[in-house]
């Protein structure tokens, strides 16, 4: 299964059957729109006019645009990720929007939950690692997976972060997870790698 096809298949199992436009109502198509909500990073669904609409200049929305990247040479050290303090090995740094604070989000249990990061942490990190500079802001998130020993970082765009979210909401046990999260994790994580892995073949 591919990383698309298991966002899409998330979504279905979380809307539903039919999936509607979170502003009109419309029936969407499996394959449609995604904004994110800049005050509160809420992800939402949009028909095409009203993706149109909503992503005008002044409006609190942002267009997400597909993407999923392996960092091969990118290294998150892991002092820096101790400043961080999260309480799981798995993570998503988000560039903030212009005189927003930054943030950090981790899937749990209930859900996404929110980290505020200082100014302080966030400049440090952005000097060392400039790529987090670089990501689009509300939109697009470095993924650090640190589970199982690993170190592992993506540039991704902020459905795969819901998308990931809602697997560990469906199948979070316990205090720990439990196999069965991080196995379903693990796998999405792995295809997130070889489609990839793939793309930059195609692009040699």
């Amino acid at each position: 299964m591919t990383a698309h096809s298991a966002v899409t298949k998330l979504r279905q199992f979380v809307a539903g059957p039919v999936e509607r436009c979170d502003f009109c109502r419309a029936r969407l198509a499996d394959w449609h729109s995604h904004l994110v909500e800049t005050e509160n990073l809420r992800l939402v669904c949009a028909c095409a006019g009203c993706a149109a609409e909503m992503t005008e200049e002044g409006l609190p929305y942002r267009r997400v645009e597909p993407r999923q990247e392996a960092l091969e040479a990118f290294a998150l050290a892991d002092a820096d990720w101790a400043m961080l303090g999260i309480p799981i090995d798995l993570a998503f740094l988000f560039r903030p929007e212009a005189g927003a604070a930054p943030v950090a989000l981790f899937p749990g249990p209930a859900g996404a939950t929110r980290s505020h990061l200082s100014e302080a942490v966030w400049t440090g990190l952005t000097r060392k690692y400039p790529l987090l500079g670089e990501l689009e802001p509300s939109t697009e998130a470095l993924l650090v997976n640190r589970s199982g020993g690993r170190r592992d970082h993506y540039r991704v765009s902020a459905d795969h972060c819901f998308a990931l979210t809602g697997l560990m909401r469906k199948r979070w046990r316990g205090l720990g997870g439990g196999e069965e999260a991080w196995a379903a994790i693990d796998a999405y994580i792995a295809d997130l790698a070889q489609t990839s892995s793939r793309r930059t073949a195609r692009h040699a």
